[in-house]
């Protein structure tokens, strides 16, 4: 009957020392997983040429890994111009597919970049587009 006791004793000890380490390691602040946004340029589906006045279209994907809900400003620019401005809300883990059109500057030379900008984020995509005459 000691040893019974002995060995439920030893048992409620541990018991109760997990129960804190429990307890301890769920009250401790745990580090936030990662957040960020991914913008992607869709294969093939952007121009390699285009001319002055010339409108042109394209898509880009862009996806929250974000904390929650965030109001995505993207801005479109040709070379130092900007030709567009899109403004999307997504919740944590969705994605959408955009499609970006704008006309090409009639004062813009060539070769030229085409570059998606995510305002208040670290992303962006870009393209080389060459010009041609429509001559």
């Amino acid at each position: 009957m000691a040893k019974m006791d002995t060995d439920l004793r030893y048992l409620l000890i541990l018991s109760v020392i997990l129960i804190i380490t429990i307890s301890i390691l769920l009250l401790i602040d745990l580090p936030n997983p990662e957040t960020f946004t991914e913008l992607w340029l869709v294969p093939n589906s952007f121009p390699s040429n285009a001319s002055n006045g010339e409108e042109i279209s394209f898509l880009v994907g862009l996806k929250n890994m974000e904390s929650g809900s965030f109001d995505y400003v993207l801005d479109v620019l040709m070379g130092d111009e900007s030709v567009g401005s899109y403004h999307i809300q997504l919740n944590n883990g969705e994605h959408e597919t955009i499609n970006i059109s704008f006309t090409v500057p009639i004062n813009q030379t060539f070769p030229s970049f085409v570059e998606v900008r995510v305002l208040e984020r670290d992303s962006h995509v870009r393209f080389r587009l060459y010009g041609y005459s429509n001559e």
